[in-house]
């Protein structure tokens, strides 16, 4: 099971959203002498207001579950591939949903909004999928070649 790279890919794409979690993914300048607030996963921390997002947190939080639970499913390898696609799709959504909490949802109104590291961690756990995908893709095209043969 870890001998196979795209187990090594899957928990490099988990480890990719935990760590997204705990960092802050965007920031709201306000124009003037406003104070300045910190966008995370769940939620917009703006001095001593809080306005929470918890889609935000909920879809990494499933998707990192898939993720390790797609690990595990070694033996069936087209469930496999299934559930790494379904993870880039959660992914995807989470992009989706974070244009809309930081482009549209803004309570403040003339900030500026700046974009974080921490936003660019799951487009790493996208592409860490992907290559999971393709290693997943492989061994079953592998097995299918042996079975072949016989």
């Amino acid at each position: 099971m870890i001998q196979r790279i795209q187990t090594l890919y899957l928990m490099l794409a988990v480890a990719v959203l935990i760590s997204c979690l705990a960092m802050p993914i965007g920031s709201v300048e306000p124009q003037g002498m406003g104070v300045s607030a910190k966008l995370f996963n769940l939620g917009l921390y703006q001095g001593e207001n809080f306005t929470a997002y918890p889609l935000l947190l909920a879809d990494l939080v499933i998707t990192a579950a898939l993720s390790l639970v797609t690990v595990f499913m070694f033996k069936r390898r087209a469930l496999q591939m299934r559930l790494c696609m379904v993870s880039v799709v959660l992914c995807l959504l989470w992009y989706a949903y974070y244009a809309y909490c930081a482009f549209v949802a803004l309570p403040v109104d003339g900030a500026t909004f700046h974009v974080a590291f921490g936003a660019c961690l799951p487009l790493i756990a996208i592409i860490l999928l992907m290559m999971a995908h393709r290693g997943i893709k492989a061994d079953d095209r592998l097995v299918k070649s042996m079975d072949r043969i016989r």
